[in-house]
């Protein structure tokens, strides 16, 4: 009997997938592992188990793994076996001889099946075959093609090692690269395209990967690496963590009169906690440096799971060697569709994958690199070359570092085929998951971090809990040696930046006479949190030296548009097929870059859930449709962002932007706040037995920073303002406090002289728009287009999708400024296009041709803005400037030391 076409591919697929027994939990689960048996002469046993741990109690451990004995871990995975706590994942064993060469290359299995690019297109042929099967140009689909067309992945256990042993055969280097992903992938089915005999799914993989170089015992069993279990569909972790173990065997090395070389042996180790916002900002109060971080997060680690509200969020570790990257990741993977094309067949319309191959990863990782720290040039200067000895070398490592972790559980997301009706009804829609493309929960920084000390290097406020992460970097060993990357003391700091939302009305303790004290005003707001609607809505920690460092608190939010919509008339309505996916991100997001004494780039990003309005598009002559029941819905997304270059005194919170949230771009109705962005800067006091770092000095220099207040004012009928700027600005200011002038914006920033800053709110609103662009046409003429719509304007049957931000936006650069702000919410316009040609069924090869088809009218809304702004010089320090925006509206600007 010869077999089917689904038989073959899915004996396709299997290929090369060795499906491995998984060995049960018994006695013997660990005597590989444990087994003390000699080798051949001159050769090692490289023996690696993979097991899975309780998060909590591995969590535990890498806690207490400071200053053990070598046998601490063997104790460890001893108990956890008398516990029953532990299974086996896999486990490798190879003996030969250590060297230059590839000690063990193992390779991975293949699992080979058909990506959603694929099986759109082979559903589509069969669809045209299906209706023009009896015309002498049809072509039927050859169904060989899938097998030549297969997507490949990598299952089972792939690894690839080096071992050189030490002087003395104590101590061996090792060079790891092992990746372990289960055989038999999980699957999601795929409706939009079913295919004879064949289901072709969507596979989930789910890798565990460590990439490492370091010194490892011989003899001993020893943790390579540890990574939280990569999730399933629908998770963020499982609460398991895989942990590899080794052990490197030798035979006992004869008697010599020659010290064995004993190298230090590193292992990096992280934890991350989610605690409740008032016990961790009770503790960030008092908090400078990393000194009882430790103690701190033990208490937290300790009562997660709890009632106090702790949650192990994630813990991970990696041996590691100065100068080396090692990395240590988990994900759950899939690649799926990004953008769309329409279908060519007659018969049933659907968007088919024409992107299909991009990642969607669900993933934990650490990324870690070390370097010895030396001491400074007696000179002072941080920078300049020095002679390099053991003996310089602290007990301090430079660590360039990244955390990430899943933001939130894949969610799955339909799209309608046709404007009309709701995404939930169509058979053939797009499924698609709203789930992190890149990393959206992270920390990325470098610091100076004493070894065996935990410090944390990076807070968020998330879902109203902090999400903290702190490492630790631990030795084993007694000689130091000298790194291939050695970096000079310049001792970490930490800036902390919350956001806080106040009435408007507070807006009055910026508006005074006199310079506002933005410390005194930040001390205020802190102390105000919860009480009088003043609310803490963000606060990011970043700790770091020298370089660019990062914490990101985001989440996926998906919509469909992309760059524009392939529409499509016929004589019941429209299809379409969004050309691309819209992935936005809510949440917060850090940049900063230390650039010398107290000098911080400093970037920040908030974005709320974004809203979703109903763009109309229909065809008015059919009698059931209208904006109401077809249309696009796209999102407008509230939206904050500031940037300045920042000089901070060391330990004390200050106002450094102050700005309104916009209600103008808003779907639902809403309030304007006004949004505080309070820094702290915090510096770790110097050792007294090193020069003084210039670079970090606590101690008082000129301040080079000044404020720049805008205020957007509007004017009460038969306002007349004095000639002499500042008496009208100060009657201006008076006015406002007293509430006989409107305050339309007000905004504030600090930055330093000659310097730049940036500050945008308001609500990034998404909106179609079907008018074709002209030859000359600019994104400025599109988006600044009139509202009645210009004469012979034709139809774009692939319907833009633009966006833009509603609100107010200041820019300062080079002693100028710009300011641009929206008036009022955006009108919506219809614009009706005549002789539209009906699209779809496309024409047949034999006819008729495009000209002949019929002619339909296609009705789309979009927004006409109303607009105004203006731009000039800076005034000089303690002067104002009044500039009118429209004649009863005027901006003042001043700008304050």
């Amino acid at each position: 009997m010869k077999p089917r076409l689904h038989q073959i591919v899915l004996l396709v697929a299997a290929m090369g997938s060795l499906i491995q027994a998984q060995t049960p939990a018994n006695p013997g689960l660990l005597e590989g592992l444990m087994s003390d048996q000699a080798p051949s002469a001159d050769e090692v046993r490289l023996h690696i188990t993979v097991l899975k741990v309780p998060a909590a109690a591995a969590a535990q451990a890498l806690l207490a793994d400071a200053g053990r004995t070598p046998r601490y871990w063997q104790e460890t995975v001893t108990s956890w076996q008398a516990r029953g706590i532990i299974e086996l994942v896999t486990e490798i064993s190879e003996e030969g001889r250590p060297g230059h060469r590839e000690f063990l290359d193992k390779k991975a299995e293949t699992f080979r099946y058909i990506y959603q690019d694929m099986s759109s297109h082979y559903w589509d042929e069969d669809r045209e075959w299906e209706a023009y099967q009896n015309k002498p140009w049809a072509e039927k689909m050859d169904a060989n093609r899938i097998l030549q067309e297969l997507a490949e992945a990598e299952v089972g256990n792939a690894v690839q090692a080096r071992v050189g042993m030490k002087l003395g055969d104590q101590q061996a280097g090792l060079e790891l690269n092992l990746k372990v992903t289960p055989n038999v992938p999980a699957s999601r089915p795929v409706r939009a395209w079913p295919l004879p005999y064949l289901s072709a799914p969507r596979y989930f993989f789910r890798p565990w990967h460590l990439m490492t170089t370091a010194n490892v015992p011989v003899n001993e069993i020893f943790l390579l690496g540890c990574q939280m279990e990569p999730p399933h569909d629908g998770q963020v972790q499982t609460g398991q963590v895989m942990m590899a173990f080794a052990r490197l065997t030798a035979a006992q090395p004869a008697p010599s009169k020659v010290p064995p070389y004993i190298g230090p042996m590193y292992r990096a180790q992280s934890w991350t906690l989610a605690i409740p916002l008032n016990d961790y900002q009770a503790w960030l109060k008092t908090r400078r440096d990393a000194q009882g971080d430790e103690a701190q997060m033990a208490r937290w680690l300790g009562t997660s799971g709890g009632s106090a509200g702790v949650e192990l969020l994630a813990t991970s570790a990696v041996a590691c060697l100065p100068g080396e990257d090692s990395r240590m990741e988990t994900a759950l993977l899939w690649h799926d569709a990004t953008g769309w094309e329409p279908s060519s067949n007659p018969l049933i319309f659907s968007p088919l994958s024409c992107d299909g191959d991009d990642a969607f990863m669900l993933g934990h990782s650490l990324e870690i690199s070390l370097a010895h720290v030396g001491r400074p040039d007696p000179t002072g200067n941080p920078f300049a070359p020095v002679a390099i000895s053991n003996a310089d070398f602290h007990s301090e490592m430079a660590v360039r570092m990244a955390i990430n972790r899943p933001s939130a559980p894949a969610r799955w997301v339909r799209c309608k085929t046709s404007f009309e009706g709701s995404d939930a009804d169509d058979l053939h829609g797009i499924e698609i998951a709203e789930a992190d493309m890149e990393p959206n929960e992270s920390t990325a920084t470098q610091l100076i971090a004493n070894v065996g000390q935990v410090s944390m290097v990076g807070a968020s406020l998330k879902d109203g809990r902090i999400h903290a992460s702190f490492v630790r970097v631990v030795e084993a060993g007694s000689q130091p040696q000298v790194s291939v990357a050695p970096f000079q003391a310049v001792y970490s700091s930490a800036l902390t930046t919350w956001i806080i939302e106040t009435p408007l009305s507070w807006r009055g303790r910026l508006l005074t006479d006199e310079a506002p004290d933005f410390k005194g005003l930040a001390d205020e707001l802190l102390a105000s949190v919860g009480r009088e609607e003043v609310e803490c809505v963000g606060l990011t920690v970043i700790e770091g030296k020298i370089d660019r460092g990062s914490v990101r608190s985001m989440r996926p939010q998906l919509y469909f548009g992309g760059e524009y919509l392939n529409s499509a008339t016929h004589a019941k309505g429209i299809y379409f097929n969004p050309r691309s996916l819209l992935m936005l991100n809510s949440g917060e997001e850090v940049e900063t870059d230390l650039s010398g004494d107290r000098r911080q780039s400093w970037q920040v990003r908030s974005a709320g859930v974004p809203e979703v309005r109903r763009w109309g598009i229909w065809q008015p002559d059919i009698p059931t449709t209208s904006a109401a029941s077809s249309y696009m819905a796209l999102p407008s997304q509230p939206l904050m962002e500031v940037s300045s270059m920042l000089q901070m005194t060391p330990h004390q919170p200050e106002v450094v932007a102050v700005m309104q949230t916009s209600a103008i771009g808003a779907v639902q109705p809403s309030s304007p706040r006004l949004r505080w962005h309070v820094v702290r800067y915090s510096t770790p006091a110097q050792p007294k037995d090193e020069p003084a770092l210039p670079a970090h000095s606590s101690a008082p220099v000129p301040d080079p920073v000044h404020r720049v207040q805008a205020v957007v004012l509007k004017l009460s009928a038969g306002w007349e303002l004095p000639h002499i700027v500042s008496k009208a600005a100060e009657d201006l200011f008076k006015a406002s406090r007293e509430g006989t002038v409107e305050i339309l914006e007000c905004v504030t920033v600090s930055l330093e002289d000659s310097g730049s800053a940036k500050l945008r709110s308001g609500w990034d609103m998404y909106f179609t728009n079907g008018r074709l662009r002209g030859a000359n046409e600019t994104e400025e003429d599109v988006l600044w287009a009139p509202a009645k719509m210009p004469a012979g304007t034709q139809f774009s049957s692939q319907i833009d999708v633009r966006h833009r931000l509603v609100g107010c936006q200041l820019e300062i650069s080079n002693g100028q400024w710009t300011l641009i702000r929206d008036v009022s919410t955006p009108q919506t316009v219809t614009d009706t296009f005549a002789d539209v040609i009906q699209e779809w069924p496309s024409p047949q090869p034999d006819g008729p041709d495009w000209e002949q088809l019929p002619k339909v009218r296609v009705c789309v809304q979009r927004p006409i803005f109303d607009v105004q702004g203006g731009e000039g010089p800076l005034p000089a320090v303690g002067e104002f400037s009044i500039t009118y925006l429209a004649d009863d509206t005027v901006l003042v600007l001043r700008v304050l030391r």
